[in-house]
């Protein structure tokens, strides 16, 4: 029977931002279901024109999601039930423009955007610009670790490492992302704010498992 020796690697890493994400969000309420994706259309290109103050093209402000469900109010009748009111449709759309680190810039989209008719909501990400790159040098030194921590472990109990049997990543989705700005101070400026942040690193980590024989 073939001996063997399983042992799982950590990698960490710590990424200084060089992208803003910003992630916009629009919403309006329709009473006929005809008007939604016309007035989502209106609604958009209104993002689109601010936008376009600040030199971005239209393709560049990219949608994640968009859908429409009917909408509704809930109030109590006079015998205390619960009920609900068709109001009706709603749609939702979620979007995302990046572009590379600039907070005078992150400061005037923000003021401008708080500003605009519909008063879309928004959240910022700081990230990185090649998250392939980082995901590779985590894979790297979680393989780096894992070799030490089973030749660690094989001198400790008198054996020699043979070759590797196995290797077992998972592949999930590591996420390089930094959120340190509260939107809301934004919508109580008075004047365009220029911001003076520099977000933390980003720390990410990752973890793999080999199996060695042993001799």
């Amino acid at each position: 029977m073939t001996r063997t020796i399983k042992v799982t690697g950590t990698g960490k890493i710590s990424i200084i931002p060089d992208v803003i994400c910003l992630i916009i969000t629009q919403q309006n309420t329709f009473k006929e279901y005809q008007d939604v994706i016309e007035g989502s259309s209106k609604d958009k290109a209104s993002l689109n024109s601010i936008l376009a103050e600040f030199d971005f093209k239209k393709t560049d402000l990219k949608t994640t999601s968009f859908k429409v469900d009917k909408d509704y109010t809930y109030y109590t009748d006079k015998n205390g039930h619960s009920k609900k009111r068709f109001v009706g449709y709603k749609y939702i759309h979620h979007m995302k423009i990046q572009f590379p680190f600039d907070n005078d810039l992150l400061g005037r989209v923000l003021y401008a955007l708080s500003r605009c008719s519909g008063e879309p909501d928004f959240s910022i990400e700081y990230t990185t610009s090649d998250p392939q790159k980082a995901k590779n040098m985590l894979l790297e030194k979680a393989i780096e670790n894992c070799k030490l921590r089973a030749e660690i472990m094989a001198k400790a109990s008198g054996v020699t490492l043979g070759d590797i049997l196995t290797i077992d990543y998972s592949w999930g989705e590591v996420n390089f992302v930094s959120r340190p700005l509260d939107t809301n101070i934004i919508r109580l400026m008075e004047a365009s704010p220029s911001l003076d942040i520099t977000p933390d690193d980003i720390d990410a980590e990752d973890t793999v498992t080999m199996i060695w024989e042993i001799k």
